[in-house]
């Protein structure tokens, strides 16, 4: 499920037009992107 969203993050998607694609709420998207950012370096550099 993670990549679907880094791939919408990927495409420059913003947050709620991620939310209207995978049908869930926008809250549901800021916490992905959360849960992504933790599984990276504090120096990786992310497109969100």
């Amino acid at each position: 499920m993670e990549k679907k969203y880094l791939l919408l993050f990927l495409e420059g998607k913003s947050t709620e037009e991620i939310a209207a694609i995978m049908h869930v709420e926008p809250n549901s998207v800021y916490t992905m992107k959360y849960r992504i950012r933790k599984k990276f370096p504090d120096d990786y550099i992310l497109p969100f």
